[in-house]
């Protein structure tokens, strides 16, 4: 991989059911993100509920 590939994030957000998630202002994390990686990252996604279906299994 070179170093000029660019990275995409996937953050789950449970749908804010896991007590570690319920406060996290995915807004401003997005903003953190863009300002500290810039370049290096080409997208960001949220997906309420994306780990609930992926373990198990639909």
């Amino acid at each position: 991989m070179s170093t000029n590939e660019k990275k995409a994030l996937l953050f789950c957000s449970c749908s804010g059911a896991c007590p570690r998630m319920e406060k996290i202002d995915f807004w401003a994390l997005s903003e953190r993100i863009r300002l500290e990686l810039g370049d290096k990252v080409e997208f960001t996604a949220l997906h309420p509920g994306f780990a609930r279906r992926t373990a198990s299994g639909s």
